[in-house]
């Protein structure tokens, strides 16, 4: 009787397969390797980096101290200096001459001042006002053509009147003196 015995054996299981090593000694240090010889580069080159930054910097710092003795020498000179007097006096005079044109831009632009149908009317009838033995010798013209001052001579004082008369009847428009 012979009984036969079967047994099965799985060798799939993971006790029986050979171990995988996913690192090895020796891959471990060539990756070591690697990496210390890429860290000497590393640091060589920022070494050389330093010494050239070091070098500028130092070219730097002498250049400023020339720019900042320069400037001490440029500010004690500027510091010495004393404005022309010619300039001065042109510059007062500019700004005088400038504040009287202001002033008389302002008084032309008011509006009580302005004029905007000239002096042509009340010349006009000053013109067509003859008198003879009478001259003028000026005329001003103030606020806006509002008043006008006559300056001159007669031959006959008693001709003056006559004169300031016959201004106040004169029209002064040209249209109503055009039409006379």
């Amino acid at each position: 009787m012979s009984a036969v015995l079967h047994q099965q054996i799985n060798l799939y299981q993971p006790i029986f397969r050979k171990p995988r090593k996913v690192f090895s000694v020796r891959t471990m240090a060539e990756t070591a390797g690697v990496v210390v010889i890429a860290l000497i580069l590393l640091y060589g080159w920022a070494l050389w980096q330093t010494h050239q930054l070091n070098g500028r910097l130092t070219a730097l710092r002498a250049e400023q101290a020339h720019d900042s003795e320069l400037l001490d020498r440029l500010g004690k000179k500027l510091a010495a200096r004393q404005p022309s007097a010619a300039l001065v006096q042109a510059l007062a005079t500019a700004e005088a001459d400038r504040d009287a044109k202001r002033a008389l831009l302002k008084t032309l632009t008011a509006p009580n001042h302005v004029n905007t149908t000239g002096f042509a009317p009340a010349l006009t009838g000053l013109a067509r006002t003859p008198i003879a033995g009478l001259w003028l010798t000026g005329i001003t013209l103030a606020d806006g053509g509002h008043q006008v001052r006559l300056a001159g001579a007669t031959t006959r004082s008693a001709q003056v009147p006559n004169l300031v008369r016959k201004l106040a009847d004169a029209p002064l428009s040209p249209a109503s003196n055009s039409s006379s």
